[in-house]
């Protein structure tokens, strides 16, 4: 065992632990002053076993394994640092030229992205997980410790030229990247804070941009505060102080690309001018785009029934000629054995769109293709529903208008169908990430960045022709069943989102099961770069996760809790009365 000290903001941490532990906090704490042969410690590591280990500190005794250890410390040694009289939130901090910004994420998820992305950017990295406001109120000082990277978005990270080498240490469900001497600021210390940024990451949906108010910024950086009991009284002083005249942004984006040649420059802007709160107001006014007059395209006709096929492989979509166009070719280029057992179907969400006549168009390319306008309303449960309303094929496969389907896996699926010809199973397959070599099985349930689970990464000795398996839920972007069998969507749903999980659950409560068959390999397209044009809004997403949670009887207390951290909690309350009044009254 040895003794260390780590120098945290005005404070000390004092660790005993075993060497090589101390080894690795040194290596990833760069701005941490480590001094051997302290007299006692405050938080202590001990190996009980093999595998498990006790650390006692904040909280008293708790018991983990090797594979959390480092990630379980992180935790306690923050807590301590945040016993200072001196506020101290969960928050990020990006520099420039001296001066902050503050990145304000209930999600761990969220705030690790944008901090990478900003060191990406040329920013300096002032913190990742903890921040201290000092004085003058407007300063604050940035902790660069190690950055806790979560697999959520282990793929968006690891596509930044600044991370694709950095040096970096497994530990739990996350990556802990130790950070480099280039990214820090030149003179380490308080720094004036010109700008706060409270983000939403909000899946598939578009880039927006909008001022936040001091209620907005004070309400988030309270419940950031790491302090034990929560915040004090005199912690919400000086928040308030803070964000009542501190410039703010609100932001909420899908993918970190969105950010770039927009959020850096606003950041570089706003703190190298010293931009007061109501000049910032004022600029995202005069920016805001005034909404174009909308224009209604002739609703094309729906192609004439089909004599009917054992397999219906329907899509539906909204304004994406160009996803659909490729994934319907690439079915009849590379499954063309078994195009004569499939009808391919469109519905078209969108048909007084621009995309609409060209999509109406692919009956003329493919003979056994049928086009179905449907803008009775307007989401993805309502047309996937449809889907199933129109499909003739005894068994259907439901597909994002963007999927790509691995050859032979659409012979085998009408193979298996042919040998279980009564199922009742919700088929999925595993997602093969975009380098043709990840893949995932399954979500694992737990509540991140609005969905109600994370990719499941299989081993990379996954059999792709084992045995199908049982999973709790999976992305819907593919999925299949018997026809008889479809249990439908909620028929209140709306807009985008709340369908992973809940049409998992719904099969389960008929009696039957979700089954990953591992041949049925599908690949997704996920970059929009010109946009989603029907993004889902976070107020959807909520409402559907509500209704839908409701119909089967499932607790809503952790999810609701997760949307207020998302979208706030003003915003999950109104949601609720509105989903409340709603369930009263007829559908």
């Amino acid at each position: 065992m040895a003794l260390m000290a780590l120098g945290i903001f005005d404070g000390q941490v004092t660790i005993d632990a075993p060497s090589p532990l101390l080894d690795d906090l040194t290596a990833i704490f760069p701005t941490a002053r480590a001094v051997l042969d302290v007299a006692r410690a405050n938080v202590v590591v001990r190996n009980l076993d093999q595998d498990e280990w006790v650390i006692e500190g904040a909280g008293g005794p708790q018991v983990t394994t090797s594979a959390w250890l480092l990630f379980e410390l992180l935790s306690v040694i923050y807590q301590l640092a945040a016993n200072a009289p001196e506020v101290t939130l969960a928050a990020a901090a990006l520099g420039f030229d001296g001066s902050a910004a503050l990145l304000l994420c209930t999600d761990e998820s969220t705030r690790a992205l944008l901090t990478t992305w900003g060191i990406q950017q040329g920013f300096n990295y002032l913190a990742g997980s903890a921040v201290q406001l000092s004085r003058p109120p407007s300063a604050v000082q940035g902790f660069a410790g190690p950055l806790v990277l979560p697999q959520a978005h282990a793929a968006a990270i690891g596509a930044l030229a600044s991370f694709r080498a950095v040096t970096a240490i497994a530990s739990g469900d996350a990556t802990i990247a130790f950070p480099e001497a280039h990214w820090l600021a030149p003179e380490p210390g308080p720094a004036d804070c010109r700008l706060a940024i409270v983000a939403s990451f909000i899946p598939g949906g578009a880039f927006s941009v909008r001022a936040a108010s001091p209620r907005q910024v004070r309400a988030q950086a309270e419940s950031l505060v790491l302090r034990s009991g929560g915040a004090s009284p005199d912690d919400v002083v000086a928040i308030t102080k803070l964000s009542s005249t501190l410039p703010a942004l609100y932001i909420s984006f899908s993918a970190v690309e969105q950010c770039s040649g927009v959020l850096d420059r606003l950041i570089r802007f706003v703190c190298a001018t010293a931009m007061s709160r109501p000049n910032l107001e004022r600029l995202l006014h005069a920016l805001t785009p005034v909404p174009p007059i909308a224009f209604n395209y002739p609703i094309p006709v729906a192609t004439q029934a089909l004599p009917p096929r054992k397999l219906t492989i329907g899509m539906a979509t909204y304004d994406d000629y160009d996803g659909a166009y490729f994934s319907v070719q690439a079915l009849r280029l590379y499954h063309s054995e078994v195009m004569d057992q499939v009808e391919l179907l469109i519905v078209d969400n969108h048909p007084d769109g621009p995309a609409a006549s060209s999509l109406k168009a692919l009956d003329r390319l493919a003979p056994n293709l049928r086009y179905v306008p449907f803008n009775q309303t307007t989401g993805s449960a309502a047309a996937k529903s449809r889907l199933f309303d129109e499909a003739t094929g005894e068994f259907v496969l439901c597909m994002d208008s963007h999927v790509l389907i691995q050859p032979g896996a659409i012979r085998r699926l009408l193979d298996y169908f042919d040998a279980n010809p009564n199922t009742r199973d919700l088929l999925q397959g595993p997602i093969v990430f975009e380098d043709l070599d990840a893949l995932a099985t399954h979500w694992t349930p737990g509540w991140s960045n609005g969905m109600p689970g994370t990719w499941a990464l299989a081993p990379r000795d996954f059999d792709r022709d084992g045995e199908p398996f049982t999973i709790p839920m999976q992305g819907l972007g593919l999925f299949s069943c018997r026809r008889a069998a479809w249990p439908g969507f909620n028929p209140r749903f709306r807009g985008f989102g709340g369908e992973e999980g809940y049409l998992h659950e719904k099969f389960r409560q008929s009696g039957a099961r979700t089954l990953c068959l591992p041949f049925l390999g599908w690949v997704h397209r996920f970059s929009r770069p010109l946009g989603v044009p029907h993004a889902p809004v976070g107020r959807d997403i909520v409402r559907n996760h509500l209704i839908g949670m409701r119909e089967l009887s499932l607790p809503t207390e952790v999810m609701v809790a997760h949307m207020r951290g998302l979208i706030g909690t003003e915003a999950v309350d109104e949601i609720i009365g509105q989903v409340d009044a709603e369930l009263r009254g007829p559908l």
